[in-house]
């Protein structure tokens, strides 16, 4: 492997990795904003654009 292509892998990694980490920092706060304690699922929390 090339030296130039060390520093290229390794930024392609972290952008990957920071794509994982927001799809799953927003799957969560969805989930908690849409499932109360006991596991139901709460649609009138839901705003839709005419409110």
């Amino acid at each position: 492997m090339e030296k130039p292509a060390v520093p290229q892998i390794l930024i392609m990694f972290i952008i990957a990795a920071d794509t994982g980490f927001g799809a799953l920092i927003v799957v969560w706060t969805v989930a908690r904003r849409l499932f109360d304690d006991r596991h139901r699922l709460r649609l009138d929390r839901l705003k839709t654009s005419a409110q």
